[in-house]
């Protein structure tokens, strides 16, 4: 029976294609009409000052592979004022229509996704902060958000993987993504570079772990809580629980200094479950049971 079970649900996931955010790899760029400046495809960008005389702050650069975006703070002067700025290279997923003046941040999703993942490289001036953030809808209603700020600067690209905090049990369908280099830019200098945007919906990866017995849980079975023993490499990162049917049950963030990390599962009916950790760069896996 459980040999069936894990049968039919590989089937169902080898056929299964998740929505994902377009142009996520930052492969496509086009010309903003009338002008010079190129944007991300599939994004609106800070470079659509250029129709107001200001600077562009988003820029071509080269990726983890391929191609990237570098979203640069740059200063500004107002051109009735002449009074002086300082604004954040930002991106924010969508198309905007500057001519008849419609704007949509948002593109569709399908399936629920369990983590936001992709590669950024700070450079920060002073003591600027970069934000990375993605909301989830349903009906137009927000239901889940990942988010990601820092303020240390990194040496290259750096992985990340945040799982995404649903404020609903429902399945979203569409999302947004906000890419900015300065929440509260004082000075210009400051450089994001992203690249390699993705949605993580996790179970397909879930259901491999009948395989793996890279993590030791005890006990196990478990009743109330189970403990689940971190390999050495993870330092921050994300996991997730998914029972034999392939739902999600149980997700979360792995904090730096972490070995040990404890699942309440007294809430949880009798059954198998698959519990899988990501840092961004690895993975591992084991089953744990859990009897009442």
């Amino acid at each position: 029976m459980k040999k069936f079970i894990l049968a039919t649900l590989l089937a169902t996931f080898a056929g299964l294609v998740h929505a994902q955010i377009p142009n996520a790899g930052f492969e496509n760029w086009e010309t903003l009409l009338g002008t010079t400046t190129k944007t991300p495809s599939g994004f609106i960008s800070s470079n659509y000052a250029v129709y107001d005389g200001g600077q562009a702050s988003v820029f071509q650069i080269a990726g983890v592979s391929g191609k990237g975006a570098s979203l640069v703070t740059q200063m500004m002067i107002d051109p009735d004022t002449e009074d002086t700025t300082y604004e954040g290279g930002f991106l924010m997923s969508g198309e905007l229509d500057i001519w008849n003046g419609s704007l949509n941040e948002k593109f569709p999703v399908s399936g629920k996704p369990l983590f936001l993942k992709g590669h950024y490289h700070y450079l920060p001036s002073g003591d600027d902060e970069f934000a990375i953030a993605l909301v989830l809808y349903k009906d137009g209603i927000m239901v889940g958000t990942a988010d990601l700020s820092g303020t240390a600067a990194t040496n290259g690209y750096q992985a990340f993987s945040v799982a995404v905090d649903y404020t609903q049990n429902v399945t979203p369908d569409s999302a947004s993504l906000t890419v900015i280099s300065s929440v509260d830019a004082t000075q210009a200098g400051t450089i994001l570079n992203v690249d390699e945007f993705s949605l993580d919906y996790g179970t397909p990866n879930a259901v491999e772990t009948v395989q793996s017995t890279a993590l030791t849980a005890y006990p196990n079975p478990a009743n109330a809580q189970v403990n689940i023993v971190l390999p050495e490499w993870i330092k921050t990162g994300t996991f997730v629980l998914v029972n034999a049917q392939g739902q999600v049950v149980k997700t979360g963030n792995l904090y730096q200094g972490t070995y040990t990390m404890t699942l309440e599962t007294a809430d949880l009916p009798e059954g198998v479950y698959f519990v899988e950790i990501n840092d961004g760069q690895n993975a591992a896996r084991s089953k744990i049971s859990i009897t009442h």
